[in-house]
């Protein structure tokens, strides 16, 4: 038997799991990476309040306000 038949007969234990290839794990393991980082930024917005008031800030342009810019020297 050669290197190479022993290589692919041991590869072959990845890709029954499932009908999944070891390319296929590492995809899922990737995109589950990144969904559960994407909802732990979204929870995070959401718990600060980024989303309380959606409507009044296009309007915030608007509104005069006085800047208090003061300058030290």
């Amino acid at each position: 038997m050669s290197s190479v038949s022993i290589f692919f007969n041991s590869f072959h234990i990845f890709q029954g799991f499932l009908g999944l290839s070891m390319n296929g794990w590492i995809l899922v393991i990737i995109m589950v990476s990144l969904s559960g980082a994407a909802f732990f930024i979204y929870y995070g917005a959401k718990r600060n309040g980024q989303f309380d008031d959606v409507e009044g800030i296009k309007y915030r342009m608007l509104f005069e306000e006085e800047e208090e810019w003061e300058y030290h020297d």
